[in-house]
């Protein structure tokens, strides 16, 4: 409706919703994770195991060369799952638990204190950072319906027609 002027829904309406308060949440879990490798991890070990700062450089950039690769193959994944009938918020719920999982294993590794083993959690991590990114594609749009925001899955990102899923 070209020239209508639709009327913002009040702070506290876009604080009672609920899909709002969960994409949130996953956005920071996912995110701290993600600063923890990215600042913390590589300081790590340059202050503490004697790392070079060129050394971690390269290695940062192959940690996010890789998380490149698998955010194209989780998409791919992510898509054909979606298409051969699974439900989008099982593909959803596989993509953010894993990514949780593989935070929590890298970051229990790096634990233990041994260099080797906190630059293979930072490689693997990489697979977490990559299918985070493509969890975050596959959360939602963002529409107002009656006045309400309503996050519906966005049909462009999951391999199917340009059109709206609203009803």
């Amino acid at each position: 409706m070209p020239g209508q002027i639709i009327a913002e829904p009040p702070f506290r309406e876009i604080l009672s919703n609920r899909q709002l308060w969960g994409a949130s949440i996953g956005h920071f879990c996912a995110n701290y994770p993600l600063y923890m490798v990215l600042s913390w991890l590589p300081l790590y070990l340059v202050k503490s195991q004697g790392f070079s700062i060129s050394a971690m450089a390269q290695l940062g950039g192959v940690v996010y060369g890789l998380a490149t690769l698998i955010c194209l193959a989780g998409g791919w994944l992510a898509d054909r799952w979606i298409a051969a009938g699974a439900a989008t918020s099982r593909v959803r719920l596989a993509m953010i638990c894993s990514v949780g999982l593989i935070w929590f294993v890298c970051m229990m590794a790096c634990g233990l204190g041994n260099a080797a083993i906190a630059i293979a959690a930072l490689l693997i991590s990489s697979v977490a950072m990559g299918l985070g990114h493509r969890g975050r594609l596959l959360i939602a749009d963002v529409q107002w319906r009656g006045g309400r925001a309503i996050l519906s899955p966005n049909p462009r990102l999951l391999g199917g027609s340009a059109r709206s899923s609203a009803t």
